[in-house]
């Protein structure tokens, strides 16, 4: 029983050491790492698609294969931001909540799919997309 005691102890101290204190810098950056990792597993395939799209792209080998994804690759993408503004938007915000402040948090699907590798090219598209998608 001691040792069961014992363990969730360590447990416990070893998630505190590991956790940055509330609302500093760090904290905010930690937070928003975890939030986006999670949604980063669940959409891996659409953004592995989006991230080959911009590697043809940037190597200028857009064949007609290619071409005939894009329309499926544009529905793909409606369907990732609605899933991030459902998903991301609202645990980012509860997170900033927290802390009491307001933070802008529209440029966060473009800097999430940037640390996933996607390039710049595509990266306007999407800025273009988002705003198209807020609009409608």
């Amino acid at each position: 029983m001691r040792i069961a005691a014992g363990l969730i102890g360590l447990a416990m101290l070893g998630a505190c050491a590991t956790t940055p204190e509330p609302c500093t810098p760090e904290w905010v950056e930690w937070k928003s790492e975890k939030i986006l990792k999670r949604f980063a597993y669940a959409n891996y395939s659409e953004v592995k698609r989006l991230r080959d799209f911009s590697e043809d792209l940037q190597a200028d080998d857009i064949g007609p294969l290619t071409a005939l994804q894009i329309p499926g690759m544009i529905q793909d993408f409606k369907a990732l931001a609605e899933d991030f503004e459902a998903d991301v938007l609202p645990a980012l915000n509860a997170a900033v909540d927290e802390c009491g402040s307001v933070q802008a948090l529209a440029p966060a699907l473009t800097e999430f799919l940037r640390s996933e590798g996607v390039g710049e090219d595509v990266l306007e598209w999407v800025e273009l997309l988002t705003v198209i998608a807020v609009d409608s």
